[in-house]
């Protein structure tokens, strides 16, 4: 996606995070504040039941907690 988007110059930066699964959407918001970004985009899937309440939801915290429009891919 990044080669495609690039070659369509559109500025894009990718970024590995490394957290642990309960404050990875926490780290996304801020990667994306600390950069300047104007738009996020990540992929989602669906957990259900139990895997849910526990782990909670990544993509439920990015889109609660982000100032930034969101594009989700499914």
């Amino acid at each position: 996606v990044e080669t495609a988007l690039r070659r369509h110059g559109v500025q894009v930066e990718t970024r590995h995070i490394d957290a642990p699964a309960q404050e990875t959407g926490a780290e996304i918001v801020t990667a994306c504040e600390e950069s300047g970004a104007g738009l996020l985009v990540m992929g989602a899937h669906q957990r259900t039941g139990f895997r849910e309440d526990l782990l909670g939801s990544t993509t439920d915290y990015v889109l609660g907690n982000a100032a930034l429009p969101v594009l989700i891919a499914h």
